[in-house]
C-alpha cells in the first residue's frame, strides 16, 4: 500500500505516513485533495486567461492557421492566394519608367475593323504624329486608305492613325520631314486623300502631299514662251531627272506615279488643250489649289478690290475671262482638302501659302500656263495669292508634290 499524498510505501496496518505525515483515510486527507483540485482548477483558469489576452493583443493570430489553408487550396487550384495577388499588383511593370509602347494597328481610336479592312493586317502601330511614321509605314497606310471602299471609310482610317484630326480635317500640322541628296531639308505635308488616279490604273492614290516650303528654285523654260504647256516644259523634265533621284531611298521607293490633268498646249481658246500626263512629282495647278472659279465669288472679289467699279465692267470682264481661261482653267485637277480646310481665300492673301526658300520667303510654281498668253505660267505670289502670272523664264521657288 502507498501513501495517497506523496506516493511512499506504507507498512500494512499502518495509519501514518512517516515521510509526509498523511493520515490515511482521515477527514484532513479530503481535505488535501479538495486543495490539490482547487489549485489545478486555478491554474487551467490563470492559462486560459494568459491565452485570452494574447488573442486580444494578437487578432490576426487566430486567422493564420485558416488562411494558410485556404492559400493552399487556391494555389492548388491555379489562382493566386489573396496575398500573392496583392504581391502581385504592387510589382512594377517591366515597362515603368519607358516610353509606352504606341497603340497596336487593330486598337487605333477603338477601331479593328476600319472601312471593312483588317487593320491587324497591315502590321503598323498606331504614331501620335505623322512625322513619327516611317515612310514604309506611310506607304502601307496609304493602299489601306487606297482600297478603302468609300472616301469616308478612307478618312477613318486617316484619322485612326493621326493622319488627319478626329473629325477627318487637315491643318498642315500633320507633315513629315526629309533631306535631299544636296542636304536640303523640308517637310511635306498632307494635302488630300483618295484624290489621284494611280497612273497603272489600279485606283486612287492614298495620300497625296506638298512641300510646306520650296526645295530648290528654277525656271519653268529657258525661252520665253509656254508652248507645250506642262507636259513639254523643262520643268517637268527637271523634276523627274533630277528631283525625283535626290529623293531620300525610303520615300521615292515609296511614291506611285499618277495622273495629271493639264493644259498641255499653251495658248488656247480650246478645252481640247486638256490631256493627262504620268507624273511621280509635279506642282499643284491654281485649280487643285483654288477649286472651281464661280463668276459670284470672282465679281465679289473685282468689285470689292476696286478692279472694276461697276458691276456691268465687271460681268464683261469675267466672261471674257472665262472664255480665254477660267473654262480651261477649271479642268486642270481639283481642289486638294488641305487648301479649303484651311480657310483658302481664292483672290486674297493666304498666310499658309506663304513659302520660303532657304529662310526668304519667294513666289512659286504652279504647273498650268495661262491659256490667255504666249509667254506666262501661274504662280503662287509672295503674299500667298494664288491667282498670278510670271514669265517662264524667272527663277522662283519650287514646291513639289507627290502620293503614295
Amino acid at each position: 500500500m502507498r501513501c495517497p499524498d506523496c506516493g511512499s510505501e506504507l507498512q500494512q496496518g499502518e495509519r501514518r505516513c512517516a515521510i509526509c505525515g498523511y493520515e490515511v483515510g482521515s477527514q484532513k486527507a479530503q481535505t488535501s485533495w479538495h486543495r490539490r483540485g482547487g489549485l489545478i482548477s486555478l491554474a487551467v483558469i490563470g492559462i486560459c486567461l494568459a491565452m485570452l489576452g494574447f488573442l486580444v493583443l494578437n487578432p490576426g493570430a487566430a486567422n493564420v492557421q485558416g488562411s494558410t489553408a485556404a492559400n493552399d487550396n487556391a494555389a492548388g487550384n491555379g489562382q493566386l492566394a489573396p496575398q500573392d495577388s496583392q504581391k502581385e499588383a504592387q510589382q512594377p511593370t517591366e515597362a515603368a519608367g519607358e516610353a509606352a509602347e504606341p497603340e497596336s494597328a487593330g486598337g487605333a481610336a477603338g477601331h479593328g475593323d476600319l472601312a471593312g479592312i483588317q487593320t491587324e493586317s497591315l502590321n503598323v502601330p498606331v504614331r501620335e504624329t505623322v512625322d513619327a511614321y516611317t515612310w514604309e509605314e506611310l506607304g502601307a497606310l496609304a493602299r489601306a486608305i487606297s482600297n478603302a471602299s468609300t472616301d469616308e471609310q478612307g478618312l477613318q482610317i486617316a484619322a485612326a492613325y493621326h493622319l488627319c484630326d478626329a473629325n477627318g480635317k487637315l491643318d498642315g500640322s500633320q507633315a513629315k520631314r526629309f533631306t535631299m541628296a544636296d542636304g536640303t531639308e523640308a517637310w511635306a505635308q498632307i494635302m488630300g486623300f483618295r484624290h489621284d488616279e494611280k497612273s497603272d490604273g489600279s485606283g486612287l492614290a492614298g495620300i497625296s502631299f506638298i512641300t510646306k516650303d520650296c526645295v530648290a528654285q528654277h525656271y519653268v523654260n529657258e525661252e520665253d514662251n509656254n508652248i507645250g504647256g506642262w507636259e513639254g516644259s523643262a520643268m517637268r523634265a527637271w523634276l523627274g531627272q533630277e528631283v525625283f533621284p535626290a529623293l531620300p531611298e525610303d520615300l521615292r521607293s515609296q511614291i506611285v506615279a499618277v495622273d495629271k490633268l493639264t493644259n498641255n498646249v499653251g495658248r488656247t481658246d480650246y478645252t481640247s488643250c486638256i490631256s493627262k500626263t504620268s507624273d511621280a512629282v509635279w506642282l499643284v495647278s491654281m485649280e487643285e489649289i483654288v477649286g472651281v472659279i464661280e463668276k459670284d465669288d470672282w465679281m465679289r472679289s473685282a468689285l470689292g478690290n476696286g478692279w472694276y467699279t461697276d458691276e456691268a465692267t465687271a460681268s464683261d470682264a469675267y466672261e471674257r475671262l472665262e472664255r480665254l481661261a477660267w473654262t480651261i482653267l477649271n479642268l486642270e485637277g481639283t481642289q486638294y482638302q488641305l487648301f479649303p480646310d484651311l480657310g483658302l481665300d481664292i483672290y486674297g492673301n493666304n498666310p499658309f501659302l506663304i513659302k520660303t526658300y532657304q529662310g526668304e520667303v519667294v513666289q512659286w510654281w504652279e504647273r498650268n500656263p495661262s491659256p490667255g498668253y504666249t509667254n506666262n505660267f501661274h504662280i503662287c505670289h509672295r503674299d500667298g495669292s494664288p491667282d498670278n502670272t510670271e514669265r517662264p523664264q524667272t527663277v522662283a521657288g519650287v514646291a513639289i508634290s507627290f502620293c503614295l
